[in-house]
């Protein structure tokens, strides 16, 4: 247990800044993950940043948290094992944010999907979060603030068909119930959970690989065009993050729920 005194008397909407509050960002050195991650050190908290897929990238941007703050903790590890990491984070509890900014997508039919690749989708956008959210909400249960941020594929607010997609839609979709769930077990006011399905995020970071697929997620989905920047996405999230109960916010926040003036920054 980390040597964090909460005050239960203070009066945390008046809280400015985010000392003393452990944040977890799964898949925090790159695009949304690594922008929330920034915005967090500047603001003092105690950061815990994972990274998995480029340890180049992930070395780099850990030297740039750390230009803002000492406060932060390098957590390398590849998502190759479901089991094994959730076992590595163990070691990181408590927190207080848990942001998780990951999710490998498939684009086959579903005539092509084979049992494995439902699996696959179902393991790493499903199981893992889950896992993820269940380890870390039983310290939660005995804090005065926490939040839980996941991402939602493109248009899983609503159940919705797809030409493509239809495992990684599915395993978000069973996510975004988690969440409807956990805020109905919420143990205080202060805790709140949200699935983000902002849709297309223009983020020039990304390898043209991701940049095909997004442009392949797209056309798949049909529910919007327009893309939204890192940092309108970013923006959205720190407001969500604010030491207050929103009343802005469903669970579950589609494109359409997050405010015009952010959506095209």
């Amino acid at each position: 247990m980390r040597n964090i005194v909460y005050n239960n008397n203070r009066n945390i909407h008046s809280v400015q800044n985010y000392k003393d509050i452990r944040a977890l960002i799964v898949g925090g050195s790159g695009g949304v993950g690594e922008s929330v991650s920034k915005e967090l050190a500047k603001g003092g908290a105690r950061l815990i940043v994972h990274g998995g897929r480029d340890k180049e990238r992930f070395n780099k941007s850990v030297a740039v948290l750390r230009s803002y703050s000492s406060l932060v903790i390098p957590f390398w590890l590849p998502i190759k094992n479901t089991k094994k990491f959730l076992r590595a984070v163990r070691k990181w509890l408590p927190i207080d944010i848990l942001i998780i900014n990951y999710g490998p997508v498939m684009y086959k039919p579903i005539v092509d999907s084979t049992y494995q690749d439902w699996k696959d989708m179902a393991e790493k956008n499903f199981l893992l979060p889950a896992g993820l959210i269940s380890t870390c909400f039983k310290y939660m249960q005995e804090q005065e603030y926490a939040r839980i941020i996941v991402f939602g594929s493109d248009g899983s607010d609503g159940i919705r068909g797809y030409q493509t997609m239809a495992a990684y839609a599915a395993a978000k979709w069973a996510l975004c119930s988690v969440m409807h769930s956990l805020q109905k077990q919420a143990p205080y006011p202060n805790f709140r959970c949200y699935a983000l399905c902002p849709g297309y995020i223009a983020d020039p970071s990304r390898d043209s690989t991701a940049q095909s697929a997004d442009t392949h997620s797209i056309a798949d989905t049909k529910q919007d065009t327009n893309t939204r920047s890192v940092a309108a996405i970013t923006s959205v999230i720190m407001q969500l993050l604010k030491n207050k109960p929103s009343t802005i916010y469903d669970t579950i926040i589609g494109i359409d729920k997050i405010p015009k003036k952010l959506q095209y920054l």
